[in-house]
């Protein structure tokens, strides 16, 4: 990445270590998905540990997988959970 899209991204809001994937759609007790990709041998940064349980302490399913196959076998466990029923208040 250049420096010249960095410093947009920056201005955008952007924090290092959020993740590549993010659902927002409750499942059975979660209040949505976030998924890291990492390339298979890729090593996730500090930052990104961090988001990963950050997420998960505040009621998120959160993930860093390594490869495709890691990523869809999360997302297929996810999404085959029930869905929790919204209660409108109206």
């Amino acid at each position: 990445m250049r420096i010249s899209e960095a410093k947009k991204i920056k201005k955008q809001g952007y924090r290092k270590g959020i993740p590549d994937i993010l659902f927002y759609e409750a499942r059975q007790g979660y209040f949505g998905l976030a998924i890291e990709v990492k390339k298979k041998g890729g090593r996730p940064s500090p930052f990104q540990i961090q988001w990963r349980d950050d997420l998960l302490d505040r009621g998120y399913q959160s993930a860093i997988c390594k490869g495709l196959d890691e990523c869809v076998e999360v997302f297929n466990t996810y999404f085959k959970l029930q869905l929790q029923p919204v209660l409108y208040a109206g």
